[in-house]
């Protein structure tokens, strides 16, 4: 059985100001998480906390080398989600998408996978921190 793909025009359409700002924020309060895990590092304790029950409470301890985990996570969803940014064509779309509405149906769609990939580095840069 053969998959039916439609085709889809190819548009290729400058950022926004919206999606530069919140480039910018994600990226500032992301990397700035990381000098300031770097600069800290001497002054975290051997064992973290690194798991809470719903309580809130500590129920698991680890390395402080686990927090390296966090950033590394960050920046593969960046990269990820920078990616899908670029090829707003190969998002989910119905079926009545043409070269007329196109635009109408990509920027959305890359403005709300523009917000959903810096909330999370301001999420990672927060739990860095």
């Amino acid at each position: 059985m053969k998959k039916y793909l439609p085709h889809r025009p190819i548009l290729h359409l400058p950022k926004t100001k919206f999606e530069m700002m919140m480039d910018a924020i994600g990226i500032v309060l992301f990397v700035g998480s990381i000098v300031f895990l770097i600069m800290n590092w001497d002054g975290i304790p051997d064992k973290v906390p690194v798991h809470f029950n719903g309580a809130g409470e500590v129920d698991r301890f680890g390395s402080r080398v686990e927090l390296i985990i966090l950033p590394i996570i960050g920046l593969f969803i960046f990269v990820l989600m920078s990616l899908l940014e670029k090829v707003p064509h190969m998002h989910n779309y119905p079926n009545r998408i043409n070269e007329s509405n196109a635009e109408l149906f990509y920027l959305p769609s890359r403005k709300l996978l523009n917000v959903i990939k810096n909330i999370c580095l301001v999420m990672f840069a927060y739990l860095i921190v």
